[in-house]
């Protein structure tokens, strides 16, 4: 079978088709690099806040079945990958042992239906195949792979029972113990996530960090709570009477071996106790239980890279015309004999 294109309404109505929704469901079972953010669930919430033009180059097999599917939207004067900013990660879909050459043919196909857009795949899953954009490709000629540096925590299950016996940090636990008693719990109330999305956005703000829980985020997020890990630390003060309060929540999109964070917020009371800390490391043991062997920390708070190491995130370009290929790939030129001349001058 060949790629088949469908832009704006004609996939506006793919995805409003029932029988699709079923189709789309099976791939994303069998694809081994599948994320959450191309889950039905996230796509119907997203869909609900994010109306711009989408398109999607996708394959069927002769039963009817996807055998793949790249599917993009319009983001401003370029394209990305379907959540735009309110997925964590971005990529296509393709059954076991199609994933590059799926992509290559689709990126293609998007190509001659789209010659002169850009398009942009942020943050491709760890699992990804990316041996599509090599230069020696059919795809070469049109696409180039960046890759940048972001946190990542690796799980380990001989260590899992033992930062909390830390001295530092059991002493940091024992005077939150002293105020009263804590608990870990699953999920949030309305109340609790509104706290949770001001602290983040309060915490960004102070550290000269952009706010990131709009108003369709934050709408967002809780549509999609089943999809993800929602975890609560509570304080019950030992005063008679005293309210219970929230002290830290953590919230992320587990798959496979893989966790990625969406955001780690805690009261500004508690801060001094570094109670979202606490909270992170009861709840490591927790995930690694359920799998989790890696957690993907972009855009959170400080303390959490330095719990982890700098690991390449990969993201694809589709540059469109040639002209614009060829300033890109002379601008990579130069950065790399700036980087060799550095090289060069520092020994």
């Amino acid at each position: 079978m060949s790629i088949a294109v469908a832009r704006g309404p004609q996939a506006d109505q793919l995805e409003a088709d029932p029988a699709w929704a079923s189709k789309w469901t099976d791939l994303v079972r069998s694809c081994a690099f599948a994320t959450p953010f191309l889950h039905t669930d996230f796509l119907a919430a997203w869909r609900g806040i994010d109306r711009a033009e989408r398109a999607l180059a996708y394959e069927l097999d002769g039963s009817g079945a996807l055998l793949g599917a790249f599917p993009i939207v319009k983001a401003g004067d370029r394209w990305c990958g379907w959540g735009a900013g309110y997925a964590l990660r971005h990529g296509w879909l393709a059954r076991p042992l199609l994933g590059s050459y799926f992509a290559e043919r689709a990126a293609l196909a998007l190509h001659r239906q789209l010659p002169d857009a850009v398009i942009h795949l942020d943050d491709l899953p760890d699992d990804a195949p990316v041996d599509w954009t090599s230069r020696r490709r059919a795809s070469g000629r049109v696409v180039r792979m960046e890759s940048t540096e972001a946190p990542r925590i690796e799980l380990d299950g001989d260590e899992m029972a033992r930062p909390l016996d830390k001295r530092a940090n059991s002493a940091q636990l024992k005077a939150l113990e002293k105020l009263g008693r804590i608990q870990r719990e699953d999920g949030l109330d309305d109340d609790a996530w509104s706290k949770v999305f001001d602290w983040w956005d309060g915490h960004a703000v102070a550290t000269s960090r952009p706010v990131r829980y709009t108003p369709e985020r934050r709408r967002l997020v809780r549509e999609v709570a089943p999809l993800t890990v929602v975890s609560a630390l509570y304080l019950t003060p030992k005063k008679k009477g005293a309210a219970r309060e929230l002290v830290s929540a953590i919230v992320g999109y587990p798959y496979g071996a893989h966790f990625d964070l969406e955001c780690i917020a805690e009261a500004p009371d508690f801060e001094q106790w570094s109670a979202a800390y606490l909270h992170w490391l009861m709840l490591e043991p927790e995930l690694y239980a359920r799998g989790v062997r890696h957690v993907g920390a972009m855009d959170m708070p400080a303390w959490v890279g330095w719990l982890g190491a700098p690991q390449g995130r990969a993201h694809v370009r589709l540059l469109g015309p040639a002209a614009r290929r060829l300033r890109h790939d002379a601008a990579d030129r130069l950065v790399g004999l700036g980087k060799w001349a550095l090289g060069r001058l520092e020994r």
